[in-house]
């Protein structure tokens, strides 16, 4: 409880919105992603929340992975932890067709490296560090430059919050995007490192 209060507070302290936002990269995902307002998004992402089973996920988190789909629109998507489909439901909101990935699915064989590479890799917990590292050290081999690596929950516990650290610091995460209950990593190659912590 006291980890989770001084989080929060040390976050808010720093936290900005888009005016404090000095890369057009990630302003222009805020206010054409995460800010913008749909009533039949909103409603959509109530219903699948409604109908999910407690997976600890939050009416925002679906929200959000809502808005996600819609602006980056991932066709490939690998799914790095065991969830429901109704979270799945969200990241293909876009409703463009969607190919489905897990390592934890029976028969999964991993891609060769850098061929038919994921547009987006979900996280759903980083509690196991060592297991974390390895998906995530793994997932970059299949994955391409605009790959976006969404984690859930960073700040579950203080392992957590670890964890989503060491990963921001791997040389090849130029992009990483502290959204409090969330974080999101782009590798971006040629763009300089850039750590934000954002309002969403």
């Amino acid at each position: 409880m006291w980890y989770s209060i001084c989080a929060f507070i040390r976050f808010h302290c720093k936290a900005t919105n888009q005016h404090g936002v000095h890369s057009p990269f990630v302003y222009d995902f805020l206010t054409e992603g995460c800010y913008q307002k749909s009533k039949k998004l909103t409603q959509f992402a109530k219903n699948q929340y409604r109908q999910g089973p407690n997976d600890r996920a939050s009416s925002g988190t679906y929200q959000l992975l809502c808005k996600i789909s819609l602006y980056w629109k991932p066709r490939r998507v690998l799914v790095n932890s065991r969830v429901c489909k109704t979270l799945i439901n969200c990241i293909g909101y876009h409703g463009e067709g969607m190919v489905l990935d897990s390592p934890f699915e029976e028969g999964f064989v991993w891609p060769k490296e850098h061929s038919n590479p994921y547009d987006l890799v979900y996280f759903n917990q980083l509690r196991d560090r060592k297991q974390s590292v390895h998906l995530f050290y793994t997932s970059m081999g299949v994955s391409h430059t605009n790959t976006v690596f969404f984690f859930s929950r960073i700040r579950a516990c203080k392992k957590s919050f670890a964890t989503w650290k060491d990963l921001c610091a791997h040389p090849k995460a130029k992009v990483c995007l502290d959204l409090y209950n969330h974080g999101i990593i782009l590798l971006r190659e040629h763009q300089e490192k850039e750590y934000f912590s954002l309002r969403v």
